[in-house]
């Protein structure tokens, strides 16, 4: 791990040593890495209790067709962890959280507004499939506990956002991306299991689910510039 930890880092610091100047990226390709915090909005998830972690991460493939539009594809992440609440409707002290995820996988376009400079913001919009996957975590006092897993078809959502990219060098550019994405979730049927009375039971969602994200990333660039 040391090892790897090295030629990374080395790798990165020749990019960064080549010039820095703006290139045109017409034909080329960047594969992108990202992460950061995602902040949940809308009722598409459980609205009772508070949500104590949120984060994101993902890949992207992108392909410049002009200096200033490029587009691609990306594969995300997110998670958004519940903390702990007491259940209203169990008389035995129960206490539960939920988590949720959604896994997006989508097509997306980008349009950069000032190409030729080191510093550029863009106009980033996508649209795709949203998969769900829920776990409730149940605890019964003193030493009983429960995972329900659950599941739900996929979705299809858009997503809309501005960002900003930095160019390190010809190889290598930061970016920092800020999109909102909203999922129509109206009728999303959610399948769980209900291990305590061993019953399958079935949750329907009827708003609109949305989320913003807010991500940093580092994209490598390959392929021949078009002549």
């Amino acid at each position: 791990m040391k090892k790897l930890s090295i030629l990374l880092f080395g790798f990165i610091i020749i990019c960064i040593g080549e010039d820095t100047r703006a290139t045109d990226l017409t034909g080329k390709f960047a594969l992108s890495g990202m992460g950061g915090i995602s902040y949940l909005m809308g009722n598409g998830f459980s609205s009772e209790g508070k949500i104590k972690n949120n984060y994101g991460f993902g890949v992207s493939l992108e392909y410049f067709f002009l200096k200033e539009l490029s587009g691609g594809l990306a594969l995300v992440s997110n998670s958004f962890q519940g903390d702990w609440i007491k259940s209203s409707y169990h008389l035995r002290g129960c206490c539960y959280s939920t988590d949720w995820n959604w896994t997006s996988v989508s097509i997306f376009g980008k349009f950069v507004l000032d190409p030729e400079t080191k510093i550029s913001p863009y106009l980033k919009g996508g649209v795709g499939l949203y998969i769900p996957w829920i776990k409730d975590w149940w605890y019964y006092p003193p030493n009983t506990s429960y995972t329900h897993k659950s599941y739900g078809r996929g979705q299809f959502g858009w997503y809309f956002g501005v960002g900003i990219q930095y160019r390190l060098s010809k190889k290598m550019f930061l970016s920092l991306d800020i999109p909102l994405n909203v999922i129509y979730t109206d009728g999303l049927v959610i399948h769980w299991i209900d291990l305590p009375r061993m019953m399958e039971r079935y949750h329907k969602i009827y708003e609109k689910s949305h989320y913003f994200n807010f991500f940093a990333g580092v994209s490598f660039l390959f392929g021949t510039k078009k002549k």
